[in-house]
């Protein structure tokens, strides 16, 4: 009889054994898997950014300065990057009957980029731009200010896009700004993450084609 209830008492410990190991493989595979779900492309964690632009300014004192068909990549370690460009379009809309006036369009372009193939390319639009010697004016028109974006495995929803400008020193500067959010897949893990994003660029009259982006 006693060895028949040190073998059921042996079973019982074994069962329960096995089954307390189970619940801490099972709890182990929930957490690792939770940490994979929260890791997202280093594109998109604004410190990595901000940390790869200050090594970026470091090497190049006019800062993140982009020009057509020259832009600026921030490549990060775990294969994502973001892509700072700009295209500069002149067109025959002024504002002033200056003879020295000129008209521009001005894509402030940022394309975050991870996996294979997944990206999301960024544009604010602002046109109707007159540049008249050391100073730019904008229409103040709402409708010359947009964004656009193509994505591969992602959606972008625009939150805000303006276009304004600056007095520095003697001249009048061009600024645009686009805010918003890109919702992606998370790679090899499957489900959706959402980030922000925000596009800055500037310009100075004196050097129409080379922007400064942020």
């Amino acid at each position: 009889m006693k060895k028949a209830l040190l073998s059921l008492a042996l079973t019982a410990s074994l069962c329960f054994g096995l089954f307390a190991n189970t619940i801490v493989e099972a709890q182990t595979l929930d957490s690792n898997k939770s940490k994979q779900t929260e890791k997202i492309p280093d594109a998109f964690n604004a410190n990595l950014e901000k940390q790869k632009l200050q090594e970026y300014k470091k090497t190049n004192s006019d800062g993140v300065k982009v020009s057509p068909n020259k832009p600026v990549v921030l490549k990060f370690s775990d294969g994502s990057s973001i892509t700072y460009s700009v295209e500069v379009t002149p067109t025959s809309k002024v504002k002033t009957e200056s003879l020295a006036a000129s008209g521009y369009k001005y894509n402030f372009k940022k394309n975050y980029s991870w996996g294979i193939h997944a990206h999301a390319a960024i544009t604010v639009v602002v046109d109707n731009v007159t540049k008249d010697n050391r100073h730019f004016k904008i229409s103040g028109d709402k409708d010359d200010v947009w964004q656009e974006h193509s994505s591969v495995f992602a959606s972008v929803t625009y939150s805000s896009q303006k276009a304004d400008t600056k007095r520095v020193g003697g001249s009048t500067f061009l600024t645009a700004e686009g805010k918003g959010t890109i919702k992606y897949d998370i790679p090899g893990i499957g489900g959706t993450r959402e980030e922000s994003y925000t596009i800055r660029g500037e310009v100075d009259p004196a050097d129409p084609w080379n922007i400064i982006m942020h």
